[in-house]
This record gives structure tokens, C-alpha cells and sequence, in this order.
């Protein structure tokens, strides 16, 4: 296998835009050598495909994780 660009965990896009996703693993698929990416769509459904290196950029190499927003919460307004 060819040394991967990007790794798990990785923010990416599609050059030509897009949503940012996040790589899940590299690997071989029917396209060749890809990279499995998963991204919610506009309908905050969880979708997932496969794309090659040509295709991705990286947006941020901070590794996804869990995501906790938190609410202020003030009283008397």
C-alpha cells in the first residue's frame, strides 16, 4: 500500500467543495486506493463513501472526537 496523506481521524474535503469529513480508514476498495470518509448531509443524516487522495484536502489535522457544546444558561432575563 502507498504511504497515506491523510490519516484517521483527519478533517477532509473534496477540492472542488463540499462538506468537511472526517477519513475513517485507508484502504483498498473498488476504486483502488481510497479513503472511507464519513460527514452528516444537509438532513443531519450520517452519510459515508470513498475517495481518492486526488480528491481530498485537508482541512485540520486536529483528530475528530467527541463534540460537547454547552448551553449558558442565565436566569432572571
Amino acid at each position: 500500500m502507498a504511504e497515506q496523506q491523510f490519516k484517521p481521524g483527519d478533517l477532509v474535503r473534496l477540492k472542488s467543495g463540499g462538506p468537511g469529513m472526517t477519513v475513517v480508514k485507508f484502504g483498498k476498495f473498488t476504486c483502488g486506493e481510497a479513503y472511507k470518509c464519513r460527514w452528516f448531509d444537509d438532513k443531519n443524516s450520517l452519510v459515508e463513501d470513498t475517495f481518492t487522495e486526488a480528491e481530498l484536502e485537508l482541512l485540520s489535522q486536529r483528530r475528530a472526537g467527541p463534540s460537547i457544546r454547552y448551553a449558558t444558561i442565565r436566569k432572571g432575563v
